[in-house]
């Protein structure tokens, strides 16, 4: 239950964190602009975004889908419908993390059920053992990811 609740919390987390340039975030600007080709080949040059309209740090790059200059980009995900950059980066990488172990645990939770669906009712003491087992190793790969 513990897992469900890491994860939907890394999900919101992630999902309303925003991962703006600081110049952008703080900036008060009036209608974007329409980014003409013809008068600049790349949106961003010298440190200065065309369509944003501020300077930016070295590592910012624009996002098409956002349509807003984020610090050390990665990817625009499409799943959380933000961009994944610098600034939360951290964050989608744990929330990615908590549900690859949530999915694993469950996986290994039904086979073990699955598996003891099959064994003989009077040998119960071996299969309280046996539905133990997944969560022994719970704990370490959970301090791993939140050292």
């Amino acid at each position: 239950m513990a897992m469900v609740k890491y994860c939907t919390f890394f999900t919101f987390y992630s999902s309303f964190f925003y991962p703006a340039d600081d110049e952008v975030i703080y900036k008060s600007r009036g209608p974007r602009t329409d980014f003409d080709r013809r008068q600049h080949a790349h949106v961003i040059t010298d440190l200065y975004c065309h369509v944003c309209d501020v300077h930016v740090t070295e590592k910012a790059k624009h996002c098409s889908s956002c349509n807003k200059c984020i610090y050390s980009f990665d990817h625009h995900c499409i799943w959380l419908n933000t961009c994944v950059g610098g600034k939360n980066y951290r964050l989608f990488l744990s929330m990615l993390s908590l549900i690859v172990i949530g999915t694993l645990f469950i996986f290994f939770n039904s086979l073990l059920q699955f598996i003891g669906s099959f064994q003989d009712v009077s040998s119960s003491s071996s299969s309280s053992s046996l539905s133990l087992k997944p969560y022994y190793g719970l704990g370490k790969i959970l301090s791993f990811i939140f050292r």
